[in-house]
């Protein structure tokens, strides 16, 4: 499946994006309103964002030990 390089560092950079906006949603503006706390949504977002870039991350490490 993630033979090429770029679909490894796609998968990491979506992760790191995800993850950006989902944990500054409130910041931004398109969370809840400032000051009512971490929603759901952005904690899925987050854990989301997160597993994303670990499986881009070991995906990258296990071609690496591979070649």
């Amino acid at each position: 499946m993630a033979e090429n390089p770029l679909i490894r560092t796609g998968i990491i950079i979506l992760g790191v994006i995800i993850t950006v906006v989902s944990a500054s949603a409130d910041y931004t503006g398109i969370g809840q309103p400032w000051g009512t706390g971490f929603g759901y949504k952005q904690w899925a977002g987050t854990i989301l964002g997160i597993i994303c870039m670990m499986t881009g991350m070991i995906l990258s490490r296990r071609r690496d030990s591979e070649g």
